[in-house]
Order: C-alpha cells, then sequence, then structure tokens
C-alpha cells in the first residue's frame, strides 16, 4: 500500500512539535494522530510482522516517534516531514529485526556447541536463552548490567510503577498479560508505562555512555 502524503503535509509539524518539546501532552497527541497512518503502513509490512508480531513491532514505531519528538532540533519542512518520520520508525523496526536475527543465529551457535559437548562428554550444558542479548537495548542493558552504578541510578528516575513493570517484564520475564493481571489493569496500561520507562532508560543510559 503507497501512503498518500499529500494531507499530512499540511499539518504543521515543527510548530506542534515546539509545543510537545515545551510539555504541551495535547500537542503530542496530535502529533501521534497525524502520524498514525504512517505507523500502521510499516508496522503492516509482512517482513516486520513475521519477524516481530504486529503488536511489537507497533510498540517500537511508537517508541520511535516519541523519541524523535524529544530530540528533534531540525528544520525539516513540514511537506517533508511524514517522509522523514517513516524513515525514522521504520529504521528503528528494522534495527530491532536485524538484533533479534543475530541474537537468533547466536543462539543456534551456542546450541550446536551444546550438543558438541554433551555428546562428547556427556555432561549437560545448559544455556540461558536471554543471558547476553544485544547490549544496546535500554531492557537488554538491564539484564547485562543490573549491578552497575549506571543502570541502579537508571532505574532510580522512573516512578515505583514503572520500575515493577520493568522489572517484570525483563528480569521476572512475565509477558505483558502476565504483568497486566499481576497489577490488576488492561494490557494496554502496562504497554503505556512499558514505553514510558523504556524512553527513560534509553535516555539516562545514553547520556551515561557519553
Amino acid at each position: 500500500m503507497i501512503l498518500d502524503f499529500t494531507q499530512l503535509s499540511k499539518f504543521p509539524f515543527n510548530e506542534t512539535i515546539r509545543e510537545a518539546q515545551d510539555g504541551d501532552t495535547d500537542a503530542t497527541r496530535r502529533i501521534c494522530r497525524v502520524a498514525e497512518p504512517i505507523i500502521n503502513q510499516v508496522c503492516s509490512v509482512p517482513y516486520f510482522t513475521d519477524h516481530l508480531g504486529k503488536e511489537d513491532a507497533r510498540s517500537i514505531a511508537v517508541l520511535a516517534l516519541l523519541e524523535f519528538l524529544d530530540d528533534y532540533r531540525g528544520q525539516t519542512p513540514d511537506s517533508e516531514m511524514p517522509q522523514l518520520i517513516k524513515h525514522v520508525v521504520k529504521c528503528a523496526v528494522l534495527q530491532q529485526v536485524h538484533r533479534q536475527e543475530t541474537h537468533r543465529r547466536r543462539d543456534v551457535h551456542v546450541a550446536e556447541q551444546e550438543d558438541d559437548e554433551a555428546s562428547s562428554d556427556g555432561a549437560a550444558v545448559t544455556w540461558n536463552r536471554f543471558a547476553a542479548p544485544p547490549a544496546d537495548e535500554p531492557e537488554q542493558n538491564l539484564l547485562l548490567q543490573e549491578r552497575s552504578g549506571q543502570i541502579k541510578e537508571a532505574m532510580e528516575q522512573l516512578t515505583p510503577r514503572e520500575r515493577d513493570v520493568i522489572l517484570s517484564l525483563y528480569f521476572d520475564r512475565k509477558s505483558i498479560d502476565e504483568t497486566a493481571n499481576v497489577f490488576h489493569c488492561t494490557r494496554q496500561a502496562v504497554s503505556k508505562v512499558k514505553h514510558k520507562a523504556l524512553g527513560k532508560l534509553r535516555r539516562r543510559l545514553r547520556h551515561a555512555v557519553m
């Protein structure tokens, strides 16, 4: 499906982004509504949905959009903003697919090594599939560096609910549905808290390594 950007290009993106960066939540919501067709198009690409599922692809896309709104300092003409947003969102989802593929290939390689070792000495070799994910994602950094001062400091910036959700999803490895049951709320509420918390962690960790 080819998205017609004619109507989208008439939206005052630069002005509205400035309002959003000044703390106007209504401005953020307006941009998200305008960008909805772009996100829907990207998240309908079979290559993305086959690897991530439509829901996870959408979560990544929305998070990428919100981060873009926080970081944008350019002067791209409003008429070109839809294409720029599409590029940003698409790259974020594609990058996650590539990370997943890399992680899957590593798992296969390790599994083959385990089979070889088990057959040679009869010892059962265990492997935690999630012990070494790519280290440039906030949630993955949490798993890799949970005892580091940087991670502890980043976690302390979260609200109690955000911290509980992150711990449930990435330390206890509960699904979104299971986490929603624990906190007696909807899965949409868990997703919203998750996205906000990851945004804080991503920015905090990015600054920590600069």
